[in-house]
């Protein structure tokens, strides 16, 4: 804590409305610690524009833009079709949709800038400092880069220079997406459908961008058989689409002009899903050579299945007795089983993000993000003159909120069980009048979720959230 007149480590001004003021503030905090240059460039913080090897006029270094261009072209024919067999009416159509993708990243494969490493003559005063302390004195440790050979340290400085080699990557990818739609329409009111088609999906952009921004871990726990070693996260150009065959059906009878049951299956194969690919490449720089750790994103060679089927009913019961001929059911039950391939832990947008090099369990026997196995949506209806009242009861089962947290261990998140009842009630004035109000989360839910803490899928609580019951007044009109 400051104390007396010394409140240099606060600044008590806003930081967004007074930029200026706190980088000065912090630049002069900065260099009573240290020297703000050394080598030519920054050592303590300085803003962003301040820094060595930036592109003169931006705050940017040339590493750190990465441009990526994608020309997509598609063409697609299809034809419909209908016509009667006896009793039963089929209509549908066929298609095939062609699409070329060309992508075009630009970076650079980009050395540090390592003016932190500490000089021979700083790790010999660390010695002699030590020699210095009266007896007795504790075993010198000496900090861990200076703990590495005088060849080592030499060749880490000399990797180290900030050396920058543009890069330009190409790619090009082009699908043929074929499908399928039946509708048979037989007698009784009930209804037949069929779907086959094959889609694909483009990456995240940020996740093939062009950059190799290397780095040395000079730490304790970068050092391997007396070499710094690197672990950084790069991007993949050639990163391709993810790819999916589907098969969609579903039996369907009307058996009242506003009651219906329907019975519906659906099985997907996914492929080429993105997920992380990790090898130790070797790097060479002025004469220095030292292996660097490489997460990139990459395409999984496994397929993932999602599989399952969903029951829907729904009907206004306008046989009962007035004014009970208003009421109405609208329900769906739907199980979804997904499984079969490790998923992504990297970040699109911040390739620094560590939890995205290394994942704490196996994904791959993760379900697929955002998909519970179990979901069930009840809503009673009434619908009558001048009132309109709803009450629904929506139901999921656990599922995978994100493959990898933002904090320490970095582990997957679940979202456990949740429910959450709302209703709803207006009354019609007239034909350009309505008032009503409206409830949300009317059993007071809370929201909580899980990390998962191994391959055996044991899970530990990770957060919990109240999101209270909401009441609104509404008013509608036309004019």
């Amino acid at each position: 804590m400051p104390t007396g007149s010394d409140p240099r480590l606060f600044f008590s001004q806003n930081l967004v409305d007074n930029y200026g003021s706190v980088s000065q503030f912090l630049l002069s905090v900065g260099d009573e610690w240290r020297d703000r240059l050394a080598g030519g460039c920054p050592q303590n913080w300085v803003p962003l524009a301040q820094r060595c090897g930036v592109t003169a006029g931006t705050p940017f270094r040339p590493q750190e833009i990465n441009p990526v261009n994608e020309v997509t072209k598609a063409a697609y024919l299809m034809a419909r079709f209908k016509g009667d067999v006896g009793d039963y009416k089929i209509s549908g159509n066929i298609g095939l949709r062609y699409t070329k993708t060309d992508r075009e990243a630009t970076g650079y494969l980009a050395f540090p800038i390592s003016t932190s490493l500490a000089t021979d003559a700083d790790c010999t005063l660390a010695f002699n400092n030590w020699l210095a302390l009266p007896e007795p004195k504790q075993p010198f440790v000496a900090s861990s880069f200076c703990s590495l050979t005088p060849q080592v340290r030499a060749a880490a400085r000399a990797w180290s220079n900030g050396a920058l080699t543009p890069s330009t990557a190409k790619a090009s990818f082009d699908y043929w997406l074929p499908s399928l739609n039946v509708k048979i329409m037989a007698p009784h009111g009930l209804q037949y459908r069929l779907g086959v088609s094959k889609t694909m999906t483009p990456p995240d952009i940020g996740l093939t961008r062009n950059y190799y921004n290397l780095a040395l871990n000079t730490n304790n726990d970068g050092i391997t058989s007396g070499q710094p070693t690197g672990n950084v996260t790069v991007g993949n150009p050639f990163l391709k689409p993810t790819q999916s065959t589907n098969v969609d059906a579903s039996v369907e009878w009307y058996f009242a002009p506003v009651g219906s049951l329907t019975f519906a299956a659906f099985w997907k194969e996914l492929s080429d899903v993105a997920t992380n690919t990790t090898a130790r490449v070797p790097f060479t720089n002025n004469g220095a050579t030292f292996d660097v750790l490489v997460t990139t994103p990459g395409n999984s060679d496994k397929k993932a299945t999602v599989k399952g089927f969903e029951i829907g009913y729904q009907q206004f019961y306008d046989f009962l007795p007035k004014p009970l001929d208003g009421f109405g059911i609208n329900a769906n039950y739907s199980y979804i089983e997904s499984n079969g391939v490790p998923q992504s832990t990297l970040s699109a947008t911040d390739p620094d993000v560590a939890a995205g090099r290394v994942t704490t369990v196996d994904t791959s026997k993760l379900p697929l993000q955002g998909l519970s196995k179990h979901n069930v949506n009840f809503a009673a209806i009434y619908e009558k003159g001048p009132i309109s009242a709803r009450l629904a009861y929506n139901w999921r089962s656990d599922f995978l909120l994100t493959v990898r947290d933002v904090i320490v261990p970095y582990a997957p998140i679940m979202n456990e069980a949740t429910g959450q009842l709302d209703g709803s009630f207006f009354y019609t004035v007239n034909p350009k009048v309505k008032v009503g109000v409206q409830a949300v989360n009317l059993l007071n839910e809370t929201t909580r979720t899980t990390q998962v803490l191994n391959s055996n899928l044991l899970k530990t609580g990770r957060s919990w959230f109240m999101n209270d019951r909401r009441y609104t007044f509404v008013l509608r009109a036309s004019f």
